[in-house]
């Protein structure tokens, strides 16, 4: 009997040690257009601008039985798993689709969040089933869960869509109102992590992966290589926040900022926002004769309530030569151990007529970078919504004399497997005193 019990006890926890699914979500980005396009000659860093500046991702899930084709849009500004007429998806028709529970036979209300959202004025949190990717290797094949719990903000018959919300839940004074992806997939026992990682395969396509088996991502994956470090809750809000030690430009081989500064995550900008140190730095370093010469630009534009200076360069005049002359950018984070490095082949867009250069600067805002999709293109992180922890796999870095480093990774492995050991003798204790 203890032996039977002990075998049954090893069993389930390395099962709880092991996510049952990896849950994978391709997706897209659909670009704005405004009342020009790129190819107008009158296209301008203000309109290249506000077109990038809020881009999110979407993805198509089908819900419901029998299944219905939904749009979620993967968004940074929320954290809701929800469906409705929310606030990001009015702005853009591309995200909209549509969802009657009245045409599913599986649909459910549930008593989890029974409030009123100020953002539906009926709102309550159901189940549906939905089907997911679970397999890296074959997007195409999907599987049903059956009683997914989401929040249904909007009935029937409207022009709706989905949400599925990235923000850091470190208020919960919205989040707790409404249901989140990661906790619905744990509460199902469809993952145990609740991280994520949104890997791009192209420029505005990809897959969005929650609790990713990374060595099916990342060749000759070594655990010991992901370093983990916590948000910087004192600087973020509801931001995922890094602090950037380092900034320095190597063409002019010096250092520019005087102390660390904060970096955002967001997946919604297809820009980068520098700080002011680099601002200065960059116009009067390398732009600085371009802009006197009338070839580039350095435009103050509005985006929504704010402002920023940005720069825009005359095809005509600057071209593939002058942007090989940028020096390139390296943000040196010590969290990671990592230079992340940017060249010109990062940081300008071109178009028919000009070139416009991706790293914008808040006008107001002195000590801040956001770093946006040119930056998680070429660097993805991995995210950890429960734990409110950020990883960078570092296939560089050499494990044998990086012990400070991974000291969080390797404490939360002690500690697992400590508790694991006192689990076998309670529970051998216990077998024996029934036996």
């Amino acid at each position: 009997m203890p032996i039977i019990l002990l075998l049954f006890i090893v069993y389930s926890l390395i099962l709880i040690s092991i996510d049952a699914s990896s849950i994978i979500f391709p997706f897209k980005t659909v670009s704005k257009i405004g009342n020009i396009t790129s190819k107008d000659i009158n296209y301008n860093i203000s309109h290249f601008a506000n077109e990038h500046y809020s881009l999110p991702a979407y993805t198509e899930i089908k819900i419901g039985s029998p299944p219905q084709n939904v749009k979620f849009i993967l968004t940074n500004d929320d954290c809701g798993f929800k469906i409705g007429k929310a606030r990001k998806c009015l702005y853009n028709s591309d995200y909209v689709s549509h969802y009657n529970r009245n045409k599913s036979s599986n649909f459910k209300y549930t008593d989890k969040y029974t409030k009123k959202n100020s953002e539906f004025e009926n709102g309550h949190s159901c189940s549906d089933n939905f089907e997911f990717v679970t397999e890296i290797t074959d997007l195409n094949k999907k599987v049903v869960f059956r009683d997914i719990e989401f929040y249904l903000g909007t009935d029937t018959n409207e022009e709706i869509c989905g949400v599925i919300g990235l923000e850091l839940n470190q208020y919960k004074l919205y989040c707790d109102r409404m249901n989140n992806i990661f906790e619905s997939l744990k509460n199902n026992k469809i993952i145990q992590k609740q991280n994520w990682i949104i890997k791009y395969t192209s420029k505005y396509e990809g897959i969005f992966i929650i609790s990713p088996d990374l060595s099916q991502i990342i060749n000759n994956y070594d655990e010991n290589k992901l370093i983990i470090t916590n948000t910087k809750k004192k600087f973020s809000g509801n931001s995922w926040t890094i602090m950037i030690d380092k900034v320095s430009s190597e063409g002019f081989n010096k250092t520019i900022n005087k102390k660390t500064v904060k970096a955002e995550i967001n997946n919604d900008l297809d820009l980068i926002e520098g700080d002011w140190d680099y601002y200065y730095h960059i116009t009067l370093n390398y732009f600085k004769n371009y802009i006197q010469n009338k070839i580039c630009k350095l435009e103050e534009i509005t985006i929504g309530v704010y402002h920023y200076f940005a720069i825009e360069c005359d095809k005509d005049k600057f071209n593939i030569d002058d942007m090989k002359q940028f020096p390139e950018l390296t943000l040196t984070l010590l969290c990671f151990n990592t230079d992340f490095k940017f060249n010109y082949k990062d940081l300008f867009n071109e178009t028919k007529y000009k070139y416009f250069f991706s790293i914008i600067f808040n006008k107001f805002i002195f000590e801040r970078w956001v770093l946006g999709k040119p930056f998680l293109r070429k660097y993805p992180m991995v995210i950890n919504y429960e734990d409110q922890t950020i990883g960078y796999y570092n296939e560089n870095i050499e494990i044998k004399t990086d012990k400070k480093i991974n000291v969080n990774y390797k404490g939360r492995k002690f500690y697992f497997y400590l508790l694991i050991l006192l689990a076998l003798v309670l529970f051998f204790i216990i077998g024996i005193i029934f036996y």
